[in-house]
């Protein structure tokens, strides 16, 4: 049991370090726009115009979609290299918590483990465990594992992860890994909860870097009118009051 909730901490804090949390989500403003920002891989997070967001966009690279084979041919090459390190309900791996590597091995009948894919040098594998859906990331080089909480975008032959993913209960924004030597240094960053998705990117510079584009917006809320008592009021957006943020996240 003590094994079971170490397991839990390790991944709720993955996902939870760079979250924002508001007071009061209806005071509507659109100076307020606090950014949360953790990792050891130092990025330019920037609030642009339509015009340079635009620019940028043009450069969107499409990612392709992963054909992997069935789960049996990618559980037989997993434990033909690394039998043992993840199982079905077991994580005996190496893991990387807050830029550190540890290791805390796992067990517990109640975590439901199925590999999904593999990316380069990454086996992909899908792990819920009481409230949590999310993914872990086998490195093959380093035999070291992270976690995603979106099933992961790798780029530059595996030197890039990275993970969107909004409006869940312990993310809300983009978590990019970048591999030096096979060490990952990480780059989080959470946008505050009112804001919505409205499309994101990824696109790559004419010297192939790559930028995480955000198109992020905020409504503001209007009362439906009722006649009943004022505790039983209701509120919509408001599609003619709003503020937007467009987000470009580079090196």
């Amino acid at each position: 049991m003590a094994k079971w909730l170490t397991f839990l901490l390790v991944i709720i804090n993955s996902f939870s370090k760079a979250q924002d949390y508001v007071s009061n989500p209806y005071e509507f403003n659109c100076e307020d726009f606090d950014m949360t920002i953790v990792g050891n891989l130092r990025m330019n997070v920037q609030l642009v115009n339509n015009i340079l967001f635009n620019h940028i966009k043009k450069d969107s690279i499409i990612i392709p979609k992963i054909n992997s084979p069935d789960q049996n041919t990618l559980w037989k090459e997993f434990n033909l290299q690394f039998k043992g390190q993840i199982t079905e309900h077991c994580i005996n791996s190496k893991v990387l918590q807050d830029d550190k590597v540890i290791s805390v091995p796992f067990c517990d009948e109640r975590t439901k483990i199925t590999i999904v894919a593999k990316i380069e040098n990454y086996f992909i594998f899908n792990v819920k465990t009481f409230e949590i859906d999310n993914y872990i990331l086998f490195n093959t080089k380093n035999k070291i594992a992270y976690f995603s909480s979106s099933f992961p975008t790798i780029l530059d032959n595996g030197k890039i992860i990275i993970d969107k993913k909004m409006h869940t209960m312990y993310h809300h924004g983009v978590k990019i890994y970048e591999m030096e030597n096979d060490i990952p240094k990480t780059f989080s960053v959470s946008f505050p909860r009112q804001y919505n998705l409205q499309k994101s990117y990824i696109a790559k510079d004419w010297n192939n870097k790559v930028k995480v584009l955000f198109d992020l917006i905020r409504y503001d809320l209007k009362e439906i009118p009722s006649s009943e008592s004022s505790l039983n009021t209701k509120y919509v957006y408001d599609k003619d009051k709003y503020c937007r943020k467009l987000i470009v996240i580079s090196k």
